[in-house]
This record gives structure tokens, sequence and C-alpha cells, in this order.
């Protein structure tokens, strides 16, 4: 959980210092801002990123939250207006017909990226304790429009991007798109200011697994670690500039154990002492209860063995391509 999390951060400041730079070399050309990309890192770091992480729980971030997801509709809205408004142009329809069922290995890749994009599970346990009316229902409805919104946007952008750039768009979509268009710089500098309400997210979950490491509490030495820890984050984001390597990287190892691993192994591990323990309830001597149960634990158990297969092989793939092996 602490090396997602920290990956997941990294990945951000990447984010944070392209926007920065892409953004400044239309609205600011010339600046230092434009020019040095660790200049801007550091920058937003200090007056937007650490006062952010000074934050204990979600609860608070709910404001940034909801003006960086509109902050991102309004970039998104501009991508598909383009893409549409000017389809033929680009040849967006027949990009995606002469490209859409053919089956490469770099969809591993592609896999891997989702895996990155949807492995916010850290802060699962968080969301249900700071629900207003905590029941498994609620909860339910939250995660399905959570993702179904996610998935909706995340396939769409992919596929506009692709549409528009074909085999040359780079991992960070936005960041194929020429500085000479005013939106375009509008929506970098837009996807900036939305990273950095983002960043906290995975920032207090990183914080509060570093301290667990330590069998310390989360907010033990709060300044210190959160100081630390900020710190790393911006060093390891200075230092990488393919935010796509980092989130297929990501994906690939700890996107997958996290997702598809991890919660089979819990699943398969609980399973015998659940059922251990459901010998002692009243429907004991029910044949057909018990009978049910099993077949239940046995279907979930094989579900299990799938997902671990699974997930393990589409990291290796996605790795294995990554690096060119095969």
């Amino acid at each position: 959980l602490f090396f997602h999390t920290l990956f997941s951060c990294v990945g951000y400041i990447t984010m944070i210092g392209d926007f920065c730079v892409k953004s400044a070399s239309g609205l600011m050309p010339g600046s230092v801002f434009a020019e040095r990309r660790e200049a801007s890192i550091f920058v937003m770091t200090i007056f937007g990123i650490f006062p952010l992480c000074l934050y204990k729980n979600l609860d608070s971030l709910k404001h940034t939250s909801v003006i960086g997801l509109a902050i991102t509709a309004i970039s998104c809205a501009y991508i598909f207006y383009d893409v549409v408004a000017n389809a033929e142009e680009y040849g967006a329809m027949d990009t995606l017909r002469n490209n859409l069922w053919y089956v490469k290995l770099d969809m591993f890749k592609t896999l891997a990226l989702f895996n990155g994009s949807f492995s916010a599970h850290y802060n699962a346990p968080t969301y249900y304790e700071e629900l207003k009316e905590k029941s498994f229902a609620n909860y339910f409805k939250v995660t399905m429009y959570a993702f179904a919104i996610a998935t909706a946007l995340f396939t769409a952008f992919g596929l506009a991007g692709f549409a528009r750039f074909g085999d040359e768009v780079l991992g960070n979509v936005l960041k194929s798109y020429s500085a000479d268009d005013p939106m375009i710089q509008l929506s970098w500098l837009c996807m900036m200011v939305s990273t950095v309400f983002n960043f906290p997210h995975a920032f207090q979950r990183m914080r509060s697994s570093f301290n667990a490491l330590l069998n310390k509490g989360p907010d033990d030495n709060f300044m210190v670690v959160t100081i630390a820890l900020l710190s790393a984050s911006v060093y390891m984001g200075v230092a990488f500039k393919d935010i796509a390597v980092i989130k297929m990287i990501k994906g690939a190892t700890l996107g997958v154990s996290i997702m598809f691993i991890f919660p089979a192994l819990f699943f398969i591990n609980l399973n015998e002492p659940i059922q251990m323990k459901r010998k002692c309830s009243g429907d004991v001597n029910d044949p057909n209860s018990k009978t049910r149960r099993k077949k239940r634990a046995a279907l979930l158990s094989v579900l299990c063995v799938i997902l671990m297969v699974t997930g393990i092989i589409q990291g290796v793939l996605a790795l294995l391509v990554h690096y060119k092996v095969i």
C-alpha cells in the first residue's frame, strides 16, 4: 500500500510539472515556469500541495475535490468537442475503424494503465467510515456510480485522444497538442490545478501506511513525516518525465496486486475460518443450508483463483512488452 500510493504521488508530481510548463509556455512565454520544470513543481508544492497535505481526513478535501472534478470535466469537454468538430479533418473515424479491433501486445500495457487508474482501493475504508449514513447499500451505490463515471470518462478520453492523434498519441494525451491553441493552454492549466487538488487523497494514505510500517499511529510525527514523504515524492516526480511509464509499471505490479491478487488471497484465507464459525450457528443441522454455503464458497474460491491468474498474466505481459522482451 505504501509503495502503491508513493508511485501515485510521484505520478501526480510528474503531471503537475508537465501541465505547468505546457500552460506557462503559452500563457507566460519566456518565464521561469515555461522553461524550468522543477521550478514549477517546487512552487506548486510549497503553495498548493503542502497546505492541502496538512489535512488529516478526506472530508476536509471534499470541496477541492468537487472543484478538481469540475475542472477536469471542462478540459475533457473541450477535447471531445475538438475531435468531434474536426473529425473529418483529423480522419478520426477512419483511425478508429482501422484500429479499433486490431489486437496488439501493447494492449497489455493499456490494461496496466487502467489498473493504475482504477486502484484507489487504499481509500475505500476511509470512504466508508466518512459516509454520512453508513451502510453497505449506500457504499455500493457510491462505488458503482464512481466507477461507472470514471470508466466512461477514462475510456471516452482515451478513444478521443487516439482518434485525434492515432499511433502518435502520447501517454499524457494533452501533451500531444500544440501550444498554439489558447484553449489547450487553458486546459493544461486546469488539469494542473485539478491534479494539485487530487494529490492529497493518495498522500494521506501514503502517510498513514508509512507510519503503520513503523508500528505508529497514522498521525504520529505528523509534520516530520509529511515533509519527508512529500520531499521524496517531489524528488522522484522531477526525475521521472513520462507519466505513462510510471502508471504502467505501477498498474502492472502494485495495481494488479491490490485489484486482483490480494483480494483473492484474502477471501481464500478467510473463507475457512468463516465456514468454521458458521458451524456453530443455528442452522448447523440444516443440510440444505450447509450445502448451499459450501457451493457458494467453492464457486467464489474458483473465481478468486481465476482472478489471481488473470492479474498475474496481464501484469507480467505488460512488463515484458514494455521492456521489449516480447
